[in-house]
């Protein structure tokens, strides 16, 4: 599994996100990788620092966090259509996980993303 994680301030806990290596590779095709830069920081995680190289959400003039909030709510839209083509009328529950995984991890992050509590965001 391969993962983002997303920090906040020291009383926020860090919340990481795991994915499988396919939506790990569509994630990191798509213009994701594209919006803003990481840099590296020092962040207190459960009491200890580390320097890790994240990406602040709330800089530049339309900050980070907005164009990935528009950036995923437009990848969900287009997911979802794909999703119902591929679901048919009377998809198994198998079917359903399996169709619905990407959708699923987009509206995981698209929370994140959305949570003024997290500050930064960790792009391995």
């Amino acid at each position: 599994m391969l993962d983002i994680t997303f920090y906040g301030d020291v009383a926020t806990e860090p919340r990481i996100i795991e994915f499988s290596t396919p939506f790990f590779e569509r994630l990191a095709e798509s213009d994701f990788a594209e919006i803003g830069a990481s840099q590296e920081m020092m962040l207190s995680v459960e009491g200890d620092d580390y320097p890790l190289r994240v990406m602040p959400l709330e800089k530049g003039l339309i900050s980070n966090r907005q164009r990935l909030r528009e950036f995923f709510k437009e990848w969900i839209t287009q997911e979802s259509a794909v999703m119902l083509g591929r679901l048919g009328d009377a998809p198994t529950k198998g079917e359903f996980l399996a169709a619905s995984y990407g959708l699923r991890k987009l509206h995981e992050i698209l929370d994140c993303v959305e949570d003024r509590s997290y500050l930064y965001l960790e792009r391995v």
